[in-house]
């Protein structure tokens, strides 16, 4: 590994900022409404949804920590 570079919440920020924060509306209703979700999309869409929002808003408060790494294969040994 070369680089462990951390990805910070700006491009979640904004976002958010342009469509009004979704993922949390969206997370909210499908806590509270999650009987209708799976009758319309089955149980593994349903977790997905909920498994995507969930994402998104526990980066956005510091619960999940975004990070890169930059990795490079040796180069072959030359004769």
């Amino acid at each position: 590994m070369d680089e462990r570079v951390a990805l910070t919440t700006e491009w979640d920020e904004w976002a958010a900022e342009r469509d009004g924060g979704r993922h949390l509306l969206h997370l909210a209703r499908l806590l509270r409404g999650g009987d209708g979700y799976v009758q319309r999309f089955g149980q593994a869409g349903y977790d997905m949804m909920l498994g995507d929002c969930r994402r998104h808003v526990y980066g956005m408060i510091g619960k999940l920590t975004r990070r890169a790494y930059v990795l490079s294969r040796p180069c072959p040994a030359r004769s």
